[in-house]
């Protein structure tokens, strides 16, 4: 990069075209997966929760990007991810039959809903 219009449209676009596409994929299957009643409400907390981490986040990192430069920040970033994935692999379970829990607001005797397995192609 060259100039910082760069920059702002690499970090701008496809950032901000990644997070907004895969950040409802995770909520919509976690909310499908441990939810039967609410999912509705429960879809709206995690869609607010994503919005309210970046209104928090996004103004602090850029003004860290200020005084320090991108590269440290970027290292930052990189650092606690490192440290949040595994503890996100040894705490946070795929379903609520992982943890002997059935899905909030779901009958006793109702059956988790699998999804199909996938088509081999």
């Amino acid at each position: 990069m060259n100039t910082p219009w760069q920059l702002f449209a690499f970090w701008g676009v496809l950032v901000g075209l990644g997070t907004g596409t895969t950040a409802m994929v995770p909520g919509a299957t976690v909310v499908h997966r441990w939810f039967v009643a609410r999912r509705g409400l429960v879809m709206g907390l995690l869609t607010a929760s994503t919005a309210t981490g970046q209104l928090i986040f996004l103004p602090l990192l850029a003004a860290m990007v200020e005084r320090h430069g991108w590269r440290i920040v970027s290292l930052g970033i990189a650092a606690v991810v490192a440290l949040v994935v595994p503890l996100v692999v040894l705490v946070v379970r795929d379903r609520p039959s992982d943890v002997g829990l059935r899905p909030y607001g779901a009958e006793p005797g109702m059956e988790e809903q699998v999804a199909p397995p996938p088509i081999p192609w």
